[in-house]
């Protein structure tokens, strides 16, 4: 499980929807318990979503999803690949994606118990914490450096 054997794609909703369905609800009911409304964004199909495959066994591992506002959301990882290098790749990869779209910055509603993983991007918190589902969350802002040709 290194990411050597990855390989990471950006989809539209209607491609792989069944496949992220699958993980989300393996990720969050089946281990954390969440309800069913953690299995679809209300907007998932104008989002570009990123999943990552392990090369090996053509497993969906982790996925997670950007809007055009750049809203970062549903980041779901497979538990033997729940690790900080996988969750950094995938955030990062979710970055690249928004400076492909030329955002300034991005944001997530992130479980208050993940806060230290997302201060390494780093990610500054806004607000204050609020609970959505049982979940207790910060919302969190990072702000993507320019291009390297500006």
């Amino acid at each position: 499980m290194s990411l050597a054997d990855t390989n990471f794609l950006v989809r539209e909703w209607s491609a792989v929807r069944k496949e992220i369905i699958r993980l989300r609800k393996r990720v969050f009911m089946d281990e954390f318990g969440l309800p069913l409304n953690f299995l679809r964004h209300r907007d998932d199909e104008l989002r570009y979503h990123v999943l990552v495959y392990d090369d090996l066994t053509g497993l969906l591992v982790a996925t997670g999803s950007l809007h055009e506002d750049g809203h970062i959301g549903r980041l779901a990882i497979l538990k033997q690949w729940r690790t900080p290098v996988v969750g950094q790749a995938l955030v990062s990869y979710l970055c690249q994606v928004a400076k492909i779209l030329e955002l300034e910055k991005v944001w997530l509603n992130a479980p208050t118990d993940s806060l230290l993983f997302f201060s390494r991007k780093p990610f500054k918190a806004l607000g204050d914490t609020f609970n959505y589902c049982g979940v207790e969350l910060q919302k969190l802002e990072y702000q993507l450096p320019p291009a390297a040709n500006q």
